[in-house]
């Protein structure tokens, strides 16, 4: 599978659905199991959320976007800026997932309106909206915090992270990594500027007038949709829940077709992502994620440098999370952190968010993340551009962090 990500000799999409089904013919996976990422509910809020980009874009709306670009935004550069601020902020609040199924709507109207390149945008935004995931001290940021000290309970230690602690540690190396991309790392993804042209080409043939009631019914449609997906993450409701009633109404209310609603949906990003889930499972079937577990547990000791110590305990999660849901990875490496911690008698914040911090660099590989599999189509990437751009951000965020952690939190 991987290999023909990086030859892309096939579509990526057919390449998954291979991995399914050698996965079943082997009987590695169970058929259930194999094709089971099909039937995960973020496959439903992908497809959702293409169908009602496609309604948002037959809006009036568009030209007020154009109008604020032009205003505002200017320049690629200043809109890249704008938009990796905003999916730090979605991100936090909400989740990586719903970040950037939030923002790449939008993203798709500003690039075709200001005609910028989608592949010098949209991963920067994705790798932002990664990483900014479970930093402030609510939502998931809160919930592994205190998984941490439900492990230190369990191991004897007296000492307990506060929920506080993860934004200490984490906001500065954000900081840094945003930096980095708006200012070098963006100069690592490709151009795609000519496919982007000729997409919006295709766009406004296609596009028809809309009367000033459906167009209305677009618009709240689709921004009611959007503000209900950011609440669902605080009153434990599934996003998808308003992903995909928003997309429904869009067809109802005729601002749709049927048949619009089903050619927007990108399926080469449904197929990536679904075949990306069943090579996960896979990984935790056979043994191969508990091995790596197995094998960080081995090389490290209390001797380390602490510089060292917290990079191996970042670097090994940022390896796994590139094929391995975050929370599996952080549920795999985290007790190893403390054990060592406990074992050594030393201060084991540093080294225990580091294992979140690793499991939330999702940047490396389109299946790191749902939402890096989402944009591999539309901004034209290939597996190779998310190694180029996504492993100069992994080793900015791996410095950062191993110099600033033992700062904030010394370990010994």
């Amino acid at each position: 599978m991987l290999i023909s990500y990086i030859l892309g000799k096939l579509p990526y999409g057919m390449t998954a659905i291979a991995c399914c089904l050698a996965l079943d013919i082997t009987g590695v996976l169970t058929t259930g199991e194999a094709w089971g990422g099909f039937g995960n509910s973020t496959v439903f809020l992908f497809a959702a959320v293409f169908v009602l980009g496609a309604g948002f874009m037959k809006t009036s709306f568009t030209k007020h976007m154009h109008n604020f670009v032009k205003k505002y935004g200017n320049s690629e550069s200043k809109v890249r800026w704008i938009c990796m601020i905003m999916a730090s902020i979605l991100s936090m609040l909400t989740s990586a997932t719903a970040s950037g199924a939030t923002m790449l709507p939008m993203l798709d109207v500003i690039c075709e309106q200001g005609n910028y390149s989608k592949s010098r945008i949209y991963k920067a935004v994705m790798d932002v909206s990664c990483i900014s995931f479970a930093i402030m001290p609510f939502g998931m940021g809160a919930a592994f915090i205190e998984q941490g000290n439900e492990i230190l309970e369990a191991s004897g230690d007296a000492l307990r992270m506060s929920v506080l602690d993860s934004a200490i540690v984490r906001i500065p190396v954000l900081i840094c990594v945003i930096l980095y991309i708006g200012l070098i790392g963006y100069r690592f993804l490709p151009d795609n500027k000519t496919t982007v042209q000729e997409e919006h080409e295709t766009v406004k043939k296609t596009r028809t007038e809309l009367d000033p009631l459906r167009d209305k019914l677009g618009i709240i449609i689709f921004f009611a949709s959007i503000i209900a997906m950011v609440i669902s993450s605080f009153i434990s409701v599934p996003s998808h829940y308003a992903a995909l009633a928003g997309s429904l109404l869009m067809v109802a209310t005729g601002v749709l077709t049927g048949k619009e609603a089903f050619q927007s949906i990108d399926l080469n990003t449904v197929c990536i992502f679904g075949g990306s889930l069943s090579f996960s499972t896979a990984m935790t079937k056979t043994g191969l994620a508990a091995s790596i577990s197995d094998a960080l547990s081995a090389i490290t000791n209390q001797n380390m440098s602490q510089i060292l110590l917290v990079a191996i305990f970042l670097l090994v999660p940022f390896c796994m999370t590139q094929f391995m849901g975050n929370i599996p990875v952080i549920n795999l490496t985290m007790p190893i952190a403390a054990a060592i911690a406990v074992g050594g008698g030393f201060n084991p914040t540093a080294i225990m968010i580091a294992t979140i911090a690793g499991a939330t660099l999702s940047v490396a590989t389109p299946m790191a993340a749902g939402i890096q599999a989402l944009i591999m189509g539309p901004a034209d990437y290939k597996f190779t551009d998310y190694l180029k751009a996504g492993l100069p951000v992994a080793l900015v965020y791996l410095i950062v962090y191993a110099v600033w952690a033992p700062i904030a939190f010394p370990l010994f």
